[in-house]
Parts: structure tokens; C-alpha cells; sequence
């Protein structure tokens, strides 16, 4: 699985998408068009869209987490798989989770579904919640999946229970997790979920195992968890609302032409 991608706040999209507005109406200029990671984000007809025009064709997944709240449960994903050349109308994803972030990031096209086969997608959860021994978050990755996280953490043994509740075969085997301890030390680790039996558990848990070298004793203090997911056997999107449109080639070169400088994001690149 290649991790390669952006992550930022919708907030800062949201920034960056106000002068397309202002550009196209506010001062009858021209629309703008900018990048966000291999996305493309421009103003249509009106409109806030984000747009798939790589050259080399590969899809791009679009994920949306909200924000948590205090005790950073009943969290929402939205993701969405753009291939080439599609695009898909924006500006109700990024009001609805204005507050959250955006996970920008290209698909391997041996597991991109196209074609015959699942969609793939890569589900990104992201809390800076201090999670103690004990803590368990619930997140909600689709409606038919709901992710429980339990932080079993000690001086040998720094791990996360993940228990999948409903279609368990929605979940890849690969994981990435990112963790940072009370003293501000970070770490990244990926590999393989391995399923373990707890006792007093129906649903099926696999254990994930935290950056090794840390000390995790005091807590986890700022933790993301990267899962590939299969979204749908006949759709590119998780919410039936989402309508694409092929843009044709002179279109993509107009739209294109008047590129401008792209919305700042941290970089989360990782190979698992």
C-alpha cells in the first residue's frame, strides 16, 4: 500500500478555495484553479470542485475526517474515489466538515478497482485527544463499519486493540499509525493487523502495535491511523449524493491554464 499523500485542515482549503469565489464574481475576473496534493481545486459554473487531471492516470482518494470532540468519539469519514478525468462537485464536503481535516493522496492502480474488483480507498482517522491505558475511542468508518480502539499501553507492550464492528471485509491488512508521547517524541510505524482473541469480544480485533523506542506510560498524546478500505463493488463513492462529470481534454487545459499556488499541507508520505 503506498501512503503518499497530504493532509491538512479543511479549514485551510476552505481559505484557499475564498479567492476562487472572489475571482470569478467578486471581481468578474477570471476563475483560479489550484492544487491540493494531486488534486485539482477550481471554481466551475459557480462552484467549488476538486478534479482528477494527472497525466498518468491514477485515481485519486479524497478523504474527509471530522473533527472530535472531547472525548473524540462518533467520528465521520467521507471518501471519495476520483479517477481520471472525472470531477466532483466539493463544497458540501468541505462545509460539512469544515472543523475537520482532508487526506489527499494517489491509488495504486493495482488497487484501485477500476474495472473489475473492490475500490480502494484510504480511511484516515486523527485525533490529538490524550489517550490513556484503557481509553477506547469509537470511529465510524462508513455506515456499515464502526472501528473500536483500545490503547493497551505499558513498558513492553504498546499496542491498539482495533475491534471491527459490522463489514469486516470492508478492512485492508495494512495499517500505518502515527503516535506522540507527553514529551513530544514521535513516532510512525505500519504493517500487518494481526486478529488476536480478547476475551468477553464477539467481533473480530486485531492488535497494531504503537512506534517502538517511545514511552507511551504518560498516554498517547497525538495519534493518526491510516486503514485501506473497500468502498463499494460498483461505486466510486461512499455517499450516493456525490455526482461526477468527465471534463473533457480542452476543458482540463482551460481549467489548468489558470493554475495557481496550491494549499499548504504536511506531507504524510510512508510505504506500508
Amino acid at each position: 500500500m503506498d501512503w503518499d499523500g497530504v493532509l491538512g485542515s479543511v479549514a485551510s482549503v476552505i481559505n484557499t478555495a475564498l479567492p476562487l469565489f472572489f475571482g470569478a464574481f467578486g471581481q468578474g475576473g477570471t476563475d483560479e484553479t489550484t492544487e491540493i496534493g494531486p488534486a485539482t481545486m477550481f471554481s466551475d459554473g459557480g462552484a467549488i470542485k476538486f478534479g482528477n487531471f494527472n497525466l498518468d492516470g491514477a485515481p485519486i482518494m479524497i478523504n474527509f475526517a471530522s473533527a472530535p470532540g472531547d472525548n473524540a468519539v462518533d467520528l465521520f469519514n467521507f471518501s471519495v474515489q476520483l479517477n481520471f478525468p472525472l470531477t466532483f462537485d466539493a463544497e458540501e464536503w468541505i462545509a460539512e466538515y469544515t472543523y475537520g481535516t482532508v487526506t489527499v493522496g494517489k491509488v495504486p492502480t493495482d488497487l484501485a478497482g477500476i474495472g473489475d474488483g473492490p475500490l480502494q480507498g484510504l480511511w484516515t482517522f486523527l485525533t490529538q485527544s490524550v489517550l490513556g491505558v484503557g481509553g477506547t475511542i469509537t470511529a465510524v468508518v462508513n455506515p456499515s463499519l464502526s472501528l473500536n480502539l483500545n490503547f493497551n499501553l505499558g513498558v513492553n507492550k504498546n499496542v491498539v486493540y482495533v475491534t471491527a464492528i459490522g463489514a469486516v471485509a470492508a478492512l485492508g491488512i495494512t495499517y500505518m499509525i502515527t503516535a506522540k508521547n507527553n514529551s513530544g517524541q514521535s513516532g510512525t510505524r505500519s504493517g500487518t493487523m494481526e486478529a488476536v482473541d480478547l476475551p468477553g469480544t464477539e467481533d473480530t480485533t486485531y492488535t497494531l502495535a504503537l512506534p517502538t523506542g517511545i514511552d507511551f506510560s504518560l498516554g498517547v498524546y497525538g495519534f493518526q491511523l491510516q486503514l485501506p478500505i473497500e468502498l463499494s463493488s460498483n461505486s466510486t463513492a461512499t455517499d450516493p449524493r456525490v455526482k461526477f462529470e468527465t471534463v473533457s481534454a480542452e476543458k482540463r487545459a482551460q481549467i489548468l491554464s489558470r493554475k495557481r499556488t496550491g494549499v499548504p499541507a504536511q506531507s504524510a508520505a510512508s510505504h506500508a
